[in-house]
């Protein structure tokens, strides 16, 4: 609600500078009251690490699609007691209270400041109840508005910068792009803290305030308050500088730049986005863009050389090229017999092969199938210190190390089109993986196979190259299930040589796994999961021991999902059993249906082989779901 009088209350100001801009936070709330939360969605990666993920996909949000975004990242320290008028003190007391060890705030503070060159927070900033880019981001959280080819969703991203801080607090000075407006805010996520015998939300803001508001200073009070803590921004620049007080000794500047290269490379190499990174109290200063990333890279350790090396393969220009091989999808079907001999000896001789698919997605709005295309790069050299896998999509970048016999790395990219836009509703918060419910909320019809093929498109790229080349790759990574060799070593999941030991989720039978299972395409070309018991599973179901009524097994099945559970997601438009064809040994009976099978009077000699329409690109996940005599 609106801040008024019986609710809201704001620090202390110096008598000489009434009215002043001050933080102000609401008093607690006697009907419901909750702890900030936000911070805690961020998990993956260090605080340098989502610095540069959310900066980066704010900053390419804000800018122009026809130019290149770029952004700085400034570190500087100010003298403590310059920082009065911006309630530096109250942030301290307040962060203290909500039991954050202050004692690291010195007389010298350290301030990171992190520019962009957008259009800046445009629309109505005087409450926190409209719409506008402003008041999603200054006094808002968890709603940004977006959609489309943008990155965010969540709204809720600006945390990181809030975490990187000491005392959980931001400034920013905006130069806006509509209508010439320069505004200076504040933003804090404390937590609930008692302050001078009253209790305090955790969110607060920075303005001038009255007893209905928060307004932020504008025109040259606005220069001057960002002044104070090193920011120069005006009116000649449009766009937003984020100011981050109290830096966490975790972030520095080499750390940034590492961040940059590691988890921006693809972004940078396809000219989307450049960097510069300076410490002003050294003198350091890097600039890192597409020109530069070669040299910068080798800087920063193995990863960096890693890059550095992919860049001199030919891997990101590969990437940003409009050349692609394109086929229907990733199957050797697809594929004219003497272009894919080429693609594997390309990829075998350690050329780039780049592949591009059509792939369709379809919103609950209506208008048919929407069409846009998955690119996929994939190159293999051993100089490689770690393999390497890049799922792109707009201005989001999800990386991983995968493992592999042989060093390679796998990139596939949606960008502008239909797939891309799913693929950003289907993210969640720190865009570090898809859901299908995510999309489904948002109204996509059948996402998960998308998501699916879009996360498994650069292993199922290197299945396919890898028969003309010197190379096992690793079965665990295959989103080809069906490419496993029928020798009992293929088979289902990420243990071992591919063995997949299905659990219980009711362990009647005890600890211990009781069932393995691999999978092949026959000879009539139709998939086939084959499942037996093991040693421990044939002598809890020795002959003799229990009635054949209560001997009973029932597995699950289901397509594997990059952040999702394969089961719990089944839908009958994946596969449904009860049309495959089942073959049985060791049982009295069995029943099929949707993703289940139930079978009756199990003895020691029980296997089971199911053919039928598993779809072959994709990764197909078992599990026990009840197991007794």
């Amino acid at each position: 609600m609106t801040p008024h009088k019986d609710t809201f209350a704001a620090g202390a100001a110096p008598a000489e500078t009434a009215p002043a801009a001050l933080w102000a936070y609401e008093r607690a709330s006697r009907l419901f009251n909750a702890e900030a939360t936000v911070q805690a969605s961020f998990k993956e990666g260090g605080l340098s690490d989502l610095l540069v993920s959310e900066n980066s996909q704010n900053t390419q949000d804000g800018t122009p699609k026809d130019r290149v975004a770029r952004l700085r990242f400034l570190f500087r320290t100010v003298p403590r007691q310059s920082l009065a008028e911006l309630g530096f003190e109250d942030l301290v007391r307040r962060a203290a209270a909500s039991g954050v060890d202050t004692s690291v705030v010195g007389e010298r503070v350290r301030v990171l400041e992190v520019s962009d060159g957008g259009v800046g927070l445009n629309g109505e900033y005087r409450d926190a109840l409209g719409d506008s880019p402003y008041q999603r981001f200054a006094r808002r959280m968890g709603s940004s508005g977006k959609g489309g080819d943008s990155g965010g969703r969540w709204g809720m991203g600006r945390a990181n910068n809030m975490a990187a801080s000491v005392l959980k607090a931001i400034y920013g000075v905006t130069s806006r792009s509509e209508d010439g407006k320069i505004l200076f805010f504040g933003l804090s996520e404390m937590r609930v803290h008692d302050l001078d015998g009253e209790r305090f939300q955790p969110y607060g803001v920075f303005g001038v305030a009255d007893d209905r508001d928060v307004v932020p200073p504008d025109a040259d009070e606005a220069v001057r308050l960002g002044a104070l803590l090193g920011c120069r921004r005006g009116a000649d620049e449009t766009g937003l500088s984020i100011l981050i007080p109290a830096l966490s000794p975790e972030v520095t500047p080499q750390s940034i730049v590492q961040a940059v290269i590691e988890r921006q490379c693809a972004q940078i190499a396809l000219g989307q986005i450049e960097f510069e990174v300076v410490d002003e109290d050294s003198g350091m200063r890097r600039h890192v863009n597409a020109a530069t990333l070669p040299v910068e890279a080798t800087a920063v350790g193995a990863g960096g050389a890693d890059i550095s090396l992919l860049v001199g393969l030919g891997f990101f220009g590969a990437l940003a090229s409009p050349a692609a091989v394109r086929v229907a999808s990733l199957d050797a079907a697809s594929f004219d017999p003497e272009e894919l001999a080429r693609l594997r000896a390309d990829y075998a001789d350690g050329r780039p092969v780049a592949v591009s698919f059509s792939q369709a997605v379809r919103h609950r709005r209506g208008g048919g199938d929407l069409v846009g295309e998955i690119k996929v790069v994939a190159v293999r050299d051993e100089r490689l210190s770690l393999s390497y896998s890049y799922k792109a999509r707009d201005g989001i970048l999800v990386v991983s190390n995968p493992r592999a016999t042989v060093r390679r790395a796998t990139a596939v990219v949606a960008s502008n089109s239909p797939v891309a836009v799913m693929l950003g509703d289907a993210e969640n918060p720190s865009h570090s993986s898809w859901h299908a419910r995510i999309a489904q909320e948002r109204g996509w019809i059948a996402p998960k196979a998308v998501i699916d093929t879009f996360a498994r498109a650069g292993e199922a790229l290197v299945s396919l190259l890898s028969e003309r080349a010197d190379e096992k790759v690793d079965e665990n990574l295959l989103s080809d299930l069906f490419a496993f060799p029928e020798d009992g070593q293929g088979g289902l999941g990420r243990r071992g040589q591919g063995v997949k030991k299905v659990g219980g989720a009711v362990d009647v039978l005890g600890v211990g796994d009781i069932l393995v299972a691999r999978s092949f395409v026959g000879p009539d070309g139709v998939p086939c999961v084959h499942g037996k018991l093991n040693k421990t599973g044939r002598s809890k179901y020795r002959r003799g021991v229990g009635k054949d009524d209560t001997r009973r097994m029932v597995v699950a099945s289901g397509y594997q999902l990059l952040g999702g559970d394969g089961i719990k997601d089944y839908s009958i438009t994946d596969f449904d059993l009860s049309t495959f064809r089942i073959e049985v040994v060791g049982a009295k009976s069995w029943t099929a249906k949707g993703n289940r099978i139930e079978f009756f009077g199990i003895d020691d000699t029980f296997e089971f082989k199911l053919f039928g329409g598993f779809d072959i690109r994709r990764e197909l996940a078992l599990k026990l779901v009840t197991r007794g005599r």
